[in-house]
């Protein structure tokens, strides 16, 4: 066993590739548990029978592109790049409409407060709309961090392509 490991020719980038593929099935399993949750598509909640088509789409992207990663499979370099545009559209789409934002939170918190009903807290600061406008600018904030983080491994990722098998030429 210690020979094979003797033997193992490291790639640019293995570690953080392997990483990712985990990452990525789980990204596809907690997906798998969020099949019913509404979720914000151009402007409006998209509800049933649509969300089980979006979060399907995700699962099986997620699971697909996860273990062709780990496998180092050419063709998962190329769905890993379509994985990153896509969700990195998603992203951005999902932090333009602040409205279907504003719908979506209002909708969250209102559970919240049945959750929170009867016990010793204070709640009226979820009514303030001070304070949903800077939970709706954050939320904005975070899917457009979360975009700039899809698109920049997109770009590592080309630079790394030699861990998918795709030959890199020098420029020179």
């Amino acid at each position: 066993m210690q020979g094979l490991r003797k033997n193992h020719i490291k790639k640019p980038g293995e570690l953080t590739f392997k990483i990712t593929a985990v990452l990525l099935v789980l990204s596809g399993i907690f997906e798998m548990m969020s099949l019913t949750t509404r979720v914000p598509l151009f402007g409006h909640i998209v509800t049933m029978p649509a969300i089980l088509w979006y979060h399907y789409f995700y699962i099986i992207l997620f699971v697909a592109v996860g273990v062709g990663t780990w496998l180092a499979r050419t063709w998962s370099y190329y769905l890993l790049q379509f994985t990153c545009v896509v969700y990195t559209l998603d992203r951005l789409q999902a932090s333009m409409y602040s409205q279907a934002i504003r719908e979506y939170l209002m909708a969250e918190l209102a559970s919240v407060k049945i959750r929170l009903a009867g016990l010793p807290v204070d709640v009226s600061i979820l009514d303030q709309p001070d304070f949903i406008k800077q939970i709706i600018w954050l939320l904005q904030l975070a899917s457009f961090l979360i975009a700039a983080c899809w698109a920049g491994f997109a770009v590592w990722t080309y630079w790394r392509r030699a861990y998918f098998g795709i030959e890199v030429r020098d420029s020179k």
